[in-house]
């Protein structure tokens, strides 16, 4: 699963589309189709009252757990992130996997 995730940030890194700032510990993020005027999507980590939301949310609004999950993590509304296109949710998905939920490679 580790290198599904690392594979898919590979492009947007060459690119440029894909950075990190060490200063602040935040991604940015060049969407592919800007969405409601957000160019670049900032993704970093939300604090413990987010993520125990997140974990005890449910689909009881008809929202995709995924979709939640970004809007948790960056500074996109719920309707921003359905407007995206699969290539960029994929991606930010991929960030947020792998570095901000920390899911460590041999994790299952």
């Amino acid at each position: 699963m580790f290198d599904d995730l690392v594979e898919e940030l590979r492009g947007p890194v060459r690119k440029n589309r894909l950075n990190f700032n060490q200063d602040t510990e935040e991604f940015s993020y060049q969407l592919i189709k800007p969405v409601s005027g957000h160019e670049i999507v900032t993704i970093k980590e939300c604090d413990f009252n987010s993520k125990k939301a997140l974990q005890k949310y449910k689909d009881n609004e008809g929202i995709d757990q995924s979709i939640k999950t970004i809007s948790t993590y960056t500074d996109l509304t719920i309707e921003e992130v359905m407007q995206l296109k699969d290539r960029d949710i994929n991606r930010i998905n991929a960030v947020i996997l792998s570095f901000l939920a920390q899911i460590a490679p041999g994790s299952k």
